[in-house]
């Protein structure tokens, strides 16, 4: 018998923009060295309050940090090798097998300057929004990659970090150091509107439904679960699976 777990989620457009914190454009050496310098994903945030302004709320925000003492060693100064360097976003459920790069139809992309990285201790961090995501996807998945491409032709791209707002607002809502008015605020972001579906275990016929409407909330009301004994075997429920024949 299995469980298949069935997500509402609607699709929308969504505007996107971007608040840099720091942004570092690349020079370079030699192309060998290029493939020295790690882009690293530093995480995904959001703001406490939902909706403060344009520029804040509704949105999630990714950062991404490369070692200076690296970054000064292999590009040294001017970094005039730089072609393009950008942050780039899109839709988990819409990056295709290959991964999100630069020139992946429809990538959402925030274009950077060397002036924008800044020091921060040991790294050259950057960061980037995208807000003005509704409501409905705040349960959907936004992917992120930091992009740099050299005068001659060397790419170079970060490590990928994927995120929503409402699991960055339930991971933040169960720290032990978030306050309460804090969690108050984190409330906007985690009502949740999906329905859980359960099915037999041929996959479709359908035994029963319940609706979850706060993400990060285990679906509690599964239906009663028997199968009729043979004349060779009895049969005892085991657990819910999420895929017809999954363990």
């Amino acid at each position: 018998m299995i469980a298949k777990k069935k997500y509402v989620l609607a699709t929308v457009f969504f505007a996107f923009c971007a608040i840099l914190a720091s942004v570092f454009a690349f020079g370079i050496k030699n192309a060998d060295a290029a493939t020295e310098l790690n882009i690293t994903s530093v995480g995904a945030s959001i703001r406490y309050k939902a909706g403060e302004s344009d520029a804040t709320g509704d949105g999630i925000r990714f950062t991404f940090a490369v070692d200076k003492a690296k970054a000064d060693e292999v590009l040294g100064e001017g970094f005039a090798n730089v072609a393009q360097a950008s942050i780039l976003f899109m839709p988990t459920e819409l990056v295709p097998e290959g991964g999100l790069k630069f020139d992946t139809a429809d990538v959402a992309k925030r274009d950077l300057s060397a002036e924008d990285w800044k020091v921060n201790g040991e790294n050259y961090n950057v960061t980037a929004y995208m807000w003005g995501i509704p409501a409905a996807s705040y349960n959907r998945d936004i992917t992120s990659v930091a992009y740099i491409k050299l005068n001659n032709g060397t790419e170079i791209y970060s490590e990928v970090k994927s995120a929503s707002i409402a699991w960055v607002a339930w991971m933040a809502y169960n720290d032990p150091d978030t306050t309460e008015d804090q969690k108050v605020s984190l409330d906007t972001y985690l009502t949740a509107d999906y329905t859980v579906t359960y099915y037999d275990e041929d996959g479709t016929t359908v035994l029963g439904t319940e609706k979850i409407t706060r993400y990060g909330d285990a679906a509690v009301n599964a239906p009663e679960a028997a199968k009729d004994s043979t004349a060779d075997y009895n049969f005892v429920f085991e657990n819910w699976v999420t895929e017809k024949d999954g363990e």
